[in-house]
Protein backbone atom coordinates (compact mmCIF):
# COMPACT_ATOMS: atom_id res chain seq x y z
CA UNK A 1 0.00 0.00 0.00
CA UNK A 2 1.63 3.46 -0.99
CA UNK A 3 2.27 5.75 1.68
CA UNK A 4 -0.14 8.30 1.39
CA UNK A 5 1.66 10.88 2.96
CA UNK A 6 4.80 10.75 0.31
CA UNK A 7 4.15 11.98 -2.96
CA UNK A 8 5.66 12.03 -6.12
CA UNK A 9 5.68 15.22 -8.03
CA UNK A 10 4.26 13.72 -11.38
CA UNK A 11 0.86 12.69 -9.29
CA UNK A 12 0.53 16.34 -8.77
CA UNK A 13 1.22 18.48 -11.63
CA UNK A 14 -2.52 18.98 -12.05
CA UNK A 15 -2.71 20.22 -8.43
CA UNK A 16 -3.90 23.77 -7.63
CA UNK A 17 -3.47 26.41 -9.97
CA UNK A 18 -1.94 29.17 -8.32
CA UNK A 19 1.34 30.36 -10.20
CA UNK A 20 1.98 33.59 -8.40
CA UNK A 21 -1.04 35.49 -9.98
CA UNK A 22 -4.04 35.49 -7.88
CA UNK A 23 -4.10 39.23 -7.89
CA UNK A 24 -4.98 39.70 -11.57
CA UNK A 25 -8.06 37.50 -10.76
CA UNK A 26 -10.95 39.87 -10.32
CA UNK A 27 -12.51 39.69 -6.83
CA UNK A 28 -15.96 37.69 -8.54
CA UNK A 29 -13.53 34.79 -9.49
CA UNK A 30 -12.14 34.39 -6.14
CA UNK A 31 -14.07 32.54 -3.08
CA UNK A 32 -12.65 32.18 0.42
CA UNK A 33 -11.93 29.00 2.05
CA UNK A 34 -10.65 26.89 4.82
CA UNK A 35 -7.67 25.18 4.08
CA UNK A 36 -4.29 24.16 5.53
CA UNK A 37 -0.22 24.41 5.43
CA UNK A 38 0.83 20.91 5.26
CA UNK A 39 4.34 20.88 6.44
CA UNK A 40 3.88 17.10 6.81
CA UNK A 41 4.01 16.02 3.40
CA UNK A 42 7.37 14.90 1.71
CA UNK A 43 7.47 15.25 -2.09
CA UNK A 44 10.54 13.73 -4.10
CA UNK A 45 11.06 14.26 -7.78
CA UNK A 46 12.53 11.02 -9.38
CA UNK A 47 14.04 9.34 -5.62
CA UNK A 48 15.25 13.11 -4.53
CA UNK A 49 13.90 15.34 -2.14
CA UNK A 50 12.01 18.43 -3.42
CA UNK A 51 11.12 21.81 -1.69
CA UNK A 52 8.90 23.87 -3.83
CA UNK A 53 9.92 27.05 -3.68
CA UNK A 54 9.04 30.50 -5.31
CA UNK A 55 11.09 32.83 -7.36
CA UNK A 56 12.50 34.50 -4.19
CA UNK A 57 13.02 31.32 -2.77
CA UNK A 58 10.37 31.41 -0.02
CA UNK A 59 9.07 27.43 0.83
CA UNK A 60 5.82 27.00 -0.17
CA UNK A 61 4.33 23.96 1.53
CA UNK A 62 1.92 21.49 0.14
CA UNK A 63 -2.19 22.82 0.80
CA UNK A 64 -4.97 20.58 1.87
CA UNK A 65 -8.34 21.17 1.89
CA UNK A 66 -11.09 18.60 2.23
CA UNK A 67 -9.07 15.92 2.36
CA UNK A 68 -6.98 16.30 -1.05
CA UNK A 69 -3.32 17.74 -1.37
CA UNK A 70 -2.57 20.53 -3.45
CA UNK A 71 0.75 21.49 -4.81
CA UNK A 72 2.04 25.20 -6.55
CA UNK A 73 2.08 24.24 -10.14
CA UNK A 74 4.61 26.69 -11.29
CA UNK A 75 7.58 25.10 -9.07
CA UNK A 76 5.50 21.65 -9.80
CA UNK A 77 5.98 22.26 -13.61
CA UNK A 78 9.72 23.81 -13.49
CA UNK A 79 10.81 20.70 -11.23
CA UNK A 80 9.58 18.49 -14.29
CA UNK A 81 11.05 20.79 -16.51
CA UNK A 82 7.58 21.27 -18.34
CA UNK A 83 7.26 24.81 -19.48
CA UNK A 84 4.45 26.79 -17.64
CA UNK A 85 3.27 30.45 -18.20
CA UNK A 86 0.67 32.31 -17.21
CA UNK A 87 -1.72 34.87 -19.53
CA UNK A 88 -2.68 37.76 -17.34
CA UNK A 89 -5.03 39.20 -19.99
CA UNK A 90 -7.11 35.54 -20.62
CA UNK A 91 -6.18 34.91 -16.58
CA UNK A 92 -4.95 31.12 -18.32
CA UNK A 93 -2.61 28.95 -16.89
CA UNK A 94 -0.57 26.84 -19.65
CA UNK A 95 1.32 24.16 -18.99
CA UNK A 96 3.09 22.20 -21.68
CA UNK A 97 2.73 22.81 -25.18
CA UNK A 98 2.37 26.47 -25.88
CA UNK A 99 3.49 27.30 -22.19
CA UNK A 100 6.07 30.79 -23.86
CA UNK A 101 6.41 28.98 -27.33
CA UNK A 102 4.68 28.82 -30.30
CA UNK A 103 4.39 25.59 -32.05
CA UNK A 104 2.37 24.61 -35.53
CA UNK A 105 -0.14 22.04 -36.04
CA UNK A 106 0.97 18.56 -36.91
CA UNK A 107 0.51 18.05 -40.48
CA UNK A 108 -2.91 16.58 -41.31
CA UNK A 109 -2.75 13.00 -42.98
CA UNK A 110 0.98 12.05 -41.05
CA UNK A 111 1.32 10.22 -38.20
CA UNK A 112 4.95 9.78 -37.14
CA UNK A 113 4.09 9.12 -34.02
CA UNK A 114 4.97 5.34 -32.11
CA UNK A 115 3.61 4.53 -28.70
CA UNK A 116 6.38 5.55 -25.89
CA UNK A 117 7.97 1.92 -24.62
CA UNK A 118 7.38 2.40 -21.08
CA UNK A 119 3.58 3.44 -22.12
CA UNK A 120 0.94 0.92 -20.04
CA UNK A 121 -0.48 -1.12 -23.48
CA UNK A 122 -3.72 -0.43 -21.78
CA UNK A 123 -3.53 2.95 -21.41
CA UNK A 124 -5.49 4.22 -24.03
CA UNK A 125 -4.88 6.96 -27.10
CA UNK A 126 -6.94 8.63 -30.00
CA UNK A 127 -6.31 7.21 -33.41
CA UNK A 128 -4.96 10.51 -34.74
CA UNK A 129 -2.52 11.21 -31.85
CA UNK A 130 0.91 13.67 -31.93
CA UNK A 131 3.16 13.75 -30.15
CA UNK A 132 4.45 16.67 -28.98
CA UNK A 133 7.20 15.23 -26.67
CA UNK A 134 7.89 12.11 -25.24
CA UNK A 135 10.54 11.53 -22.30
CA UNK A 136 11.14 7.62 -21.36
CA UNK A 137 13.50 6.94 -18.37
CA UNK A 138 14.78 4.63 -15.77
CA UNK A 139 16.48 4.56 -12.85
CA UNK A 140 17.20 2.53 -10.00
CA UNK A 141 14.80 0.05 -11.91
CA UNK A 142 11.90 2.39 -11.90
CA UNK A 143 10.54 3.29 -15.33
CA UNK A 144 8.82 6.68 -15.65
CA UNK A 145 7.65 8.84 -18.54
CA UNK A 146 6.24 11.93 -19.51
CA UNK A 147 4.57 12.30 -22.97
CA UNK A 148 2.57 15.48 -24.48
CA UNK A 149 0.58 15.11 -27.69
CA UNK A 150 -2.02 16.74 -29.67
CA UNK A 151 -5.50 15.08 -31.07
CA UNK A 152 -8.23 16.59 -32.74
CA UNK A 153 -10.68 15.35 -30.04
CA UNK A 154 -12.73 17.46 -27.94
CA UNK A 155 -11.53 17.47 -24.49
CA UNK A 156 -15.16 16.33 -23.63
CA UNK A 157 -13.78 12.69 -25.32
CA UNK A 158 -11.03 12.95 -24.28
CA UNK A 159 -11.86 13.64 -20.52
CA UNK A 160 -14.43 10.27 -20.80
CA UNK A 161 -11.75 7.57 -22.55
CA UNK A 162 -9.34 8.86 -19.18
CA UNK A 163 -12.30 8.44 -16.77
CA UNK A 164 -13.04 4.66 -18.03
CA UNK A 165 -9.53 3.99 -17.78
CA UNK A 166 -8.96 4.85 -14.06
CA UNK A 167 -12.54 3.56 -13.94
CA UNK A 168 -11.45 0.49 -14.07
CA UNK A 169 -8.20 0.49 -12.11
CA UNK A 170 -7.86 0.69 -8.19
CA UNK A 171 -7.37 4.40 -8.31
CA UNK A 172 -6.15 5.83 -5.23
CA UNK A 173 -5.02 9.04 -3.50
CA UNK A 174 -6.32 10.54 -6.48
CA UNK A 175 -8.13 13.59 -7.85
CA UNK A 176 -10.31 13.65 -10.60
CA UNK A 177 -11.80 16.99 -12.46
CA UNK A 178 -12.99 16.50 -16.34
CA UNK A 179 -15.27 19.28 -17.85
CA UNK A 180 -15.20 20.53 -20.97
CA UNK A 181 -12.76 23.20 -19.77
CA UNK A 182 -10.41 20.48 -18.99
CA UNK A 183 -9.13 17.50 -17.79
CA UNK A 184 -6.97 16.72 -14.23
CA UNK A 185 -6.86 13.10 -13.41
CA UNK A 186 -3.97 12.16 -10.81
CA UNK A 187 -3.30 9.32 -8.28
CA UNK A 188 -1.65 6.21 -8.02
CA UNK A 189 -3.49 3.06 -10.14
CA UNK A 190 -3.41 -0.51 -8.30
CA UNK A 191 -0.96 0.83 -5.64
CA UNK A 192 2.06 0.25 -7.73
CA UNK A 193 1.93 3.45 -10.90
CA UNK A 194 2.02 6.75 -9.87
CA UNK A 195 -0.25 8.81 -12.96
CA UNK A 196 -0.96 12.46 -14.11
CA UNK A 197 -3.05 13.17 -17.26
CA UNK A 198 -3.39 16.84 -17.53
CA UNK A 199 -5.57 18.40 -20.95
CA UNK A 200 -7.26 20.87 -22.24
CA UNK A 201 -7.63 23.30 -25.48
CA UNK A 202 -4.18 23.34 -26.94
CA UNK A 203 -2.84 27.50 -26.77
CA UNK A 204 -1.25 27.15 -29.83
CA UNK A 205 -2.78 24.67 -32.44
CA UNK A 206 -6.28 25.80 -32.63
CA UNK A 207 -8.82 23.26 -33.27
CA UNK A 208 -6.33 20.65 -31.34
CA UNK A 209 -6.77 18.96 -27.80
CA UNK A 210 -3.48 18.96 -25.55
CA UNK A 211 -2.68 16.05 -23.31
CA UNK A 212 -0.42 15.88 -20.77
CA UNK A 213 0.24 12.34 -19.67
CA UNK A 214 3.16 11.49 -16.84
CA UNK A 215 3.95 7.83 -15.46
CA UNK A 216 6.12 6.35 -13.15
CA UNK A 217 6.54 3.20 -10.97
CA UNK A 218 6.59 3.52 -7.14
Amino acid sequence: MLNTRKWIIPLSIGGMIAAGAAGAYAASNLQTIQAYLNHGIAIEVNGAAFSAADNEGTKLPPITYEGSTYLPVRAVAEALKVPISYDEQQNKVSIGTGAGTESPPPAAGTNRDVRPAYLPPDLPLPADFKIVTSVDSSENGKKSFTFNYLSKESVDALGLLYKNYVKNKTFESGVQIVDSSGITITGVIDGVHGISIIGGESASSEGYTDILITWSEE
